[in-house]
């Protein structure tokens, strides 16, 4: 008696089930992804982070990861959505050259022997021990030195005596520490209402005179960067007959509505000397240029370095500057 021919079912059922979890991951990626990249695009084009309410979500969204999640939307597109995909892809690549001709320059000049060489650098609570922070100070050999985010024991004066002989040590207070090789003629503290907290000091450094002022704003994306940058502002208003810099941790990218304040009397160093790759934080992949230096028309950059390092999760920052007199 022959037995009855028996035939498995479960290969196609498996493969159809297969199937539509791809189908649906690829939609749900696509919407997913596709509101990212879309939402922040418009926030870009708009009020960026003018509005506190939506703050928070452009500085989630920097270039970079808007064009990760914009080619990501665009590659799962369905085939038949052809002119859309072609649509999307000239955006996405748009977003590409205005990254890449922002972050990537080369602009800097032969520094004069009377330059002085300023480094700032978020040294991230001790993250990557003050000893080794100390030994890559010496070893760029700047002529000041601004440091933020240091912890108690990193506001120990002796501390850095030890491991940057040469330098004059001041503790500014509020985690900032001033490291020069020459005269501190006056200093200010400052805060406003809680959001960031400043120091102005008024140094002379290979015969140049000049105030610089240390900032370091609160990195809370929640809080309006407003009343930090109102107050900035009062301070180049303040100090606007001598050479000023600023520098800082301001966490809060250059394209932000603020930033562009500032431009309308000051000078970033990296756009307008810099050398590399501008972007700070965070190490390993930086997509936030956090971490600046700022000078005003009596101040001259002529190099400026964003250098790496597995020390902090910022990256520290070299500029060679000149100063004139008003």
């Amino acid at each position: 008696m022959e037995k009855p021919l028996v035939t498995d079912d479960s290969a196609p059922k498996e493969t159809g089930l297969f199937r539509r979890a791809v189908s649906s991951f690829r939609r749900l990626s696509i919407q997913l992804a596709g509101g990212l990249w879309l939402t922040g695009t418009l926030l870009w084009l708009t009020v960026r982070d003018q509005l506190p309410e939506v703050a928070w979500l452009f500085y989630g969204l920097p270039l970079p990861l808007l064009v990760f999640f914009g080619g990501w939307a665009t590659a799962f597109l369905p085939t038949e959505r052809r002119k859309m995909r072609i649509a999307w892809l000239v955006v996405v690549l748009i977003q590409v050259g205005c990254w890449l001709n922002s972050t990537v320059v080369f602009r800097g000049e032969q520094s004069p022997a009377e330059s002085a060489t300023l480094l700032f650098w978020n040294v991230c609570r001790g993250y990557g021990d003050y000893e080794s922070v100390g030994a890559e100070i010496s070893a760029i050999n700047a002529d000041v030195v601004a440091l933020v985010e240091a912890t108690e024991a990193g506001q120990n004066e002796n501390l850095w005596r030890k491991v940057c002989p040469g330098y004059e040590v001041t503790r500014l207070g509020s985690g900032m520490m001033l490291l020069h090789r020459g005269k501190k003629l006056g200093w200010e503290f400052g805060a406003v209402a809680g959001d960031c907290r400043y120091q102005v000091l008024d140094l002379k450094i290979k015969e140049q005179r000049f105030t610089l002022i240390v900032i370091d704003v609160k990195s809370d994306p929640r809080f309006s960067k407003k009343p930090s940058f109102d107050r900035l502002a009062e301070l180049i208003r303040k100090y606007s007959d001598r050479p000023l810099m600023i520098v800082g941790d301001f966490n809060t990218p250059l394209e932000s509505i603020y930033i562009s304040r500032m431009r309308r009397r000051m000078q970033n160093s990296f756009e307008v000397s810099g050398s590399g790759f501008r972007d700070t934080w965070p190490v390993v992949l930086p997509v936030l240029s956090l971490d600046q230096v700022w000078g005003n028309e009596y101040v001259r950059f002529h190099q400026t370095e964003n250098r790496w390092s597995l020390h902090s999760d910022h990256r520290p920052v070299v500029s060679t500057f000149t100063t004139k007199a008003p």
